[in-house]
């Protein structure tokens, strides 16, 4: 038997695409702890919050990269 398919529609996807985005991202803000750089991850998640000030909003959105950095010690 064939699995239902599950549509969103195009308005609602951007907004559950980011909150899941920044749902993944909460863990920074228990980050800032000495010996470790966290600065990629807070402006990628703030540039994510920033994502409904785009003039697209929701339908053509340009979605932030993540930072391809370890927030692990600094050296």
């Amino acid at each position: 038997m064939p699995t239902p398919a599950f549509s969103v529609p195009a308005k609602d996807l951007a907004p559950l695409l980011r909150r899941r985005m920044l749902a993944c991202t909460d863990w920074i803000e228990a980050c800032a702890m000495p010996g470790r750089d966290c600065r990629p991850w807070i402006e990628f998640r703030h540039r994510l919050k920033d994502t409904v000030n785009q003039p697209g909003w929701p339908h053509a959105v340009i979605w932030p990269e993540p930072p391809r950095t370890d927030p692990g010690p600094r050296q």
